[in-house]
């Protein structure tokens, strides 16, 4: 193991020998970069790497790379899972795009490449299966396309530090049609009123009226269900695996109370006699997505997704009976302010003058 030091306008390498300092090289002040040079080298974990170290005259990407790839590799931050699809991640779209864009340094990309070249290519890349990339690894690779950025820098290795600033959306990967879709309200009173399964008329009635994101219907259970106040209270969620996590939501904001109308309140009682405790919705996500499918061939209704349509649907109703103030409204639906509906939920329902109605008289059944 080698470390560095700096005194007296000099860079001093040495090694521990026997509980001793032994000085390896001496630099210059001023020659930083060769000394990190010399310690990367002789800790060089492949022939292969340090050869293309000692040969280079400049630290290229690649090497750089490679080195980020034994960093990662050895990461215990990291599970093993996680390490193998970034190690994937950098084989499969960071390393090809360096050598397509004929980057020999990382000094080489500049703010206005990355943006103009790299973001393009993830964004309409695709995967093993012919998919275009989830949102979730798009955002992971230019994540850690910064986080190379990172460890270059502390390697006291130019690059552009513009890059670490860049803010990167999961909004602006906007390409499927679920994401532009909200449904009209007679579409929707359509879906309920020819759903005859009471459970599954209670999930979509409760997706419609709360608006609630489609992991925290299917994580709520009767207790937090306030019969007496007609309130419903938001507090769990589901994961990917439909296990409950209690106490675990999106973010701080999404911890709160709904109102809710005697309607919703009826049928959930109606369709639940007998179950009172628990999760109410004991479905996993993909068996929630084929109710509100069926529920959609049934009424005639082009849908376009699962549950989440619902939460563009319910805001741009209870938004447009004006029965909250700015503050009421982004708190029942969990946001911090009104940009995210203004950008990517707000939509246009059939018949403003029914939405004018208070809860009670929101007629999702006529």
């Amino acid at each position: 193991m080698l470390y560095k030091t700096e005194k007296n306008n000099k860079i001093s390498i040495y090694t521990i020998v026997n509980g001793k300092k032994k000085q390896v090289k001496t630099y210059e002040l001023n020659e930083k970069r060769k000394a990190n040079r010399f310690i990367l080298t002789a800790t060089a974990d492949t022939p292969e790497v340090k050869q293309a170290l000692l040969n280079a005259d400049e630290t290229k990407a690649m090497v750089e790379l490679q080195q980020f790839k034994n960093y990662i590799q050895k990461d215990r931050l990291n599970i093993k899972k996680t390490n193998k699809n970034y190690l994937g991640f950098i084989d499969n779209f960071i390393q090809p795009y360096f050598v397509n864009q004929g980057i020999e340094k990382i000094s080489d990309l500049s703010l206005g490449t990355f943006k103009e070249t790299f973001i393009p290519m993830i964004t309409k890349a695709k995967n093993c299966k012919g998919d275009l990339l989830s949102k979730k690894s798009v955002i992971e690779i230019v994540g850690l396309f910064k986080r190379f950025v990172r460890y270059c820098d502390e390697k006291n290795i130019n690059c552009d530090l513009r890059i670490l600033t860049f803010k990167f959306s999961r909004n602006a990967l906007q390409r499927f049609p679920g994401d532009q879709f909200v449904p009209f309200k007679d579409q929707v009173s359509a879906m309920i009123k020819l759903t005859h399964n009471l459970p599954y008329k209670a999930l979509l009635y409760t997706a419609a009226e709360t608006g609630a994101r489609p992991n925290e219907i299917l994580g709520l259970t009767w207790e937090n269900i306030d019969f007496k106040n007609k309130k419903i209270f938001i507090r769990d969620s589901i994961d990917y695996k439909n296990r409950l996590r209690k106490d675990f939501l999106k973010n701080s904001g999404s911890r709160r109370v709904i109102d809710c109308s005697d309607k919703l309140l009826a049928l959930l009682d109606t369709a639940f006699i007998y179950k009172k405790g628990g999760r109410v919705f004991n479905y996993s996500l993909k068996v929630s997505k084929r109710i509100v499918q069926d529920a959609a061939k049934r009424a005639g209704v082009n849908w376009v997704g699962g549950l989440k349509p619902f939460r563009k649907f319910s805001s741009t109703l209870i938004r447009n009976s004006k029965m909250y103030s700015d503050k009421g409204f982004t708190t029942r639906f969990g946001w911090g302010n009104l940009n995210t509906f203004n950008k990517h939920y707000e939509g246009n329902l059939d018949n403003q003058k029914e939405n004018q109605k208070l809860l009670n008289n929101l007629n999702l059944t006529e």
